[in-house]
């Protein structure tokens, strides 16, 4: 994928994740978008919450131990669009940072849990 491409997805990705609008990831960030998700039909049953805040804990943990250069437990845009560049896509953590994130998601707006997702 182009880098300029890249950026544009990462830089709407942090728009979307930066709840507090102040220009920051943190961690309360993370926890207002795994309440999003949790809001949705399906994401109270315990096991769907439990594994969509467990997936975004994980998330968060990586960003904060490879992204946060400052060390001042939170990422501005450049941190995070580097250390998504640089390691949450690199295939060692893809699948425990990304993947987790859209298997908790898709059990969520799963409803009828048939493992497809339809119109309704």
């Amino acid at each position: 994928m182009p880098e300029s491409a890249k950026n544009r997805k990462f830089n709407i990705v942090f728009d979307w994740f930066d709840q507090g609008r102040d220009g920051y990831l943190t961690h309360d960030d993370f926890q207002q978008m795994a309440a999003l998700f949790i809001a949705l039909p399906g994401g109270d049953a315990p096991e769907n919450s439990q594994a969509l805040r467990g997936a975004f804990e994980k998330w968060w943990g990586l960003l904060l131990a490879e992204g946060d250069a400052t060390g001042d437990g939170r990422l501005g845009r450049k941190e995070f669009i580097d250390v998504m560049k640089s390691s949450v896509t690199a295939p060692e953590h893809f699948e425990g940072a990304v993947i987790t994130i859209a298997d908790a998601f898709m059990r969520i707006v799963d409803t009828n849990g048939d493992g497809s997702l339809s119109f309704d």
